[in-house]
């Protein structure tokens, strides 16, 4: 349990994003933040998947009736950001916690399935976190629509 505990910590990146509303490139700020995510849950996941296995170690299920578990508190920190570029105007109105989910659970399942399937993804976690930015802030519709 302290092991996986030390491993959990919001990454500098992820926690200064509410921060950089207005400031520099939304895809690039995300991009940071996204990345310091992806590293951190490639670190934990094994060890998560372990602790989940076992109804004595889920930590997980011990801490859900935390006011604010790490979970929550990232997606929090992605929302309050989507939402801050919404108003400085910086990012059409969207439901910020929709597109924190959907950041976010894409880049849960990119580490997941590489330890649960065990096949790598054929882009790179760079590759990987560009395109999903590009697919989230413009669209999958074509240029001319």
């Amino acid at each position: 349990k302290a092991v996986f505990e030390r491993l959990v910590v919001i990454p500098p990146a992820a926690a200064h994003l509410p921060s950089l509303v207005g400031k520099g490139e939304i895809a690039t700020n995300l991009f940071d933040a996204g990345l310091g995510i992806t590293e951190m849950l490639q670190k934990v996941m094994p060890l998560m998947m372990m602790a989940v296995s076992s109804p004595k170690m889920n930590v997980l299920r011990k801490h859900a009736d935390i006011s604010a578990p790490f979970k929550r508190a990232v997606n929090d920190l992605f929302t309050r950001y989507c939402e801050g570029e919404v108003r400085a105007g910086r990012l059409r109105p969207v439901n910020g916690r929709l597109f924190a989910n959907t950041y976010l659970g894409a880049i849960m399942k990119y580490v997941t399935t590489e330890h649960v399937e065990g096949d790598r993804d054929p882009l790179t976690t760079p590759e990987f976190l560009r395109e999903l930015i590009d697919l989230l802030l413009r669209g999958a519709q074509p240029e001319n629509s």
